[in-house]
């Protein structure tokens, strides 16, 4: 067999990605390595150090109480078995903190790859991803890796479910659930999965309005979405014990439902990832200034794809 039909098997291609992208991360991070613990970090880690029993962070908060703040007892979870294993080295932290980062890239380039059909648009968007510079502080503070811990289980979710829509293969939709379940547990981000899962069955015709599948589509619907609602419902009401509010963050308040605001806040987010501050901050001023001219060539775009 030639060295060229051997690159194409699957298998291989995929393995030489995870290679690539965690020596990209190392490559590009490797200074994190020397930052020590920041700010929250000590309180997290004194937080696990304490604790006796895993069991109860599933019962309170990130910071250990019912009031506020965030519901993340898997990240509790990881950081307490991080502690034990490199206790006061900092170092040992951080490079969980890059793998990490690695193996989003990598649930990311699967996801994509198998959504699109192409191992170019995958390897691109792995290879982005790890390079945006809005990553810096996530991999760089200790506090943060329940966000990329959380994308690692979110687009390996994405994955199975991809699988599921496409070829009904039941285990990869009772693995999905179980994924999502995890990020969710580790970090608020994974609350968008039922809309992305819709997305992925419209992509696979697996969900269409069309009189000719409008019975089969229903169907779907009720036989594999109601476990979905049930996740999620059961995850807000947990949620809502551990910190007194089902929508909201750090504080009691819950969130003022602003669509001007969301659409500053969701502007300012994806700028965030291509531009830093304070430069980020003119580019945001100047969309937001000119919101109906951005609003039409984005329409314009959608409805010329």
């Amino acid at each position: 067999m030639h060295l060229a039909d051997y690159i194409k098997k699957p298998r291989i291609q995929h393995i030489v990605m995870g290679i690539a992208l965690l020596a990209l991360s190392f490559l590009l991070y490797h200074q994190t390595l020397e930052v020590g613990f920041l700010s929250d970090d000590w309180h997290a880690v004194s937080i696990v150090k304490d604790t006796k029993n895993i069991f109860q962070f599933f019962t309170t908060n990130i910071v250990g109480n019912r009031v506020g703040s965030s519901y993340g007892p898997l990240w509790n979870v990881a950081l307490f078995l991080q502690y034990h294993m490199f206790h006061l080295q900092s170092v040992g932290y951080h490079i969980v903190s890059v793998v990490m980062m690695a193996a989003a890239a990598f649930t990311l380039y699967g996801f994509l790859r198998r959504l699109s059909g192409s191992l170019l648009i995958g390897c691109t968007a792995a290879v982005l991803f790890v390079c945006l510079p809005s990553h810096v502080e996530t991999v760089a503070w200790i506090s943060s890796q329940p966000h990329v811990i959380a994308t690692a289980l979110y687009a390996a979710a994405l994955y199975c479910y991809s699988v599921f829509s496409s070829q009904k293969k039941v285990m990869y939709y009772v693995t999905a659930c179980a994924l999502i379940a995890c990020s969710l547990l580790t970090k608020e981000i994974g609350i968008s999965f039922i809309f992305i899962f819709f997305l992925i069955d419209w992509k696979f015709q697996t969900i269409s309005f069309r009189k000719t599948n409008l019975k089969k589509s229903l169907l779907h619907v009720v036989m594999y979405y109601l476990p979905l609602v049930v996740i999620l419902g059961g995850y807000m009401a947990i949620r809502r014990y551990t910190t007194g509010v089902v929508v909201g963050y750090y504080g009691s308040q819950s969130l003022i439902f602003s669509f001007k605001e969301m659409i500053e806040m969701a502007t300012r987010i994806t700028v965030g990832l291509f531009v830093s501050y304070p430069l980020r901050d003119s580019v945001v001023a100047e969309i937001m200034g000119h919101m109906r001219l951005v609003g039409t060539c984005f329409v314009a775009s959608f409805v010329g794809i």
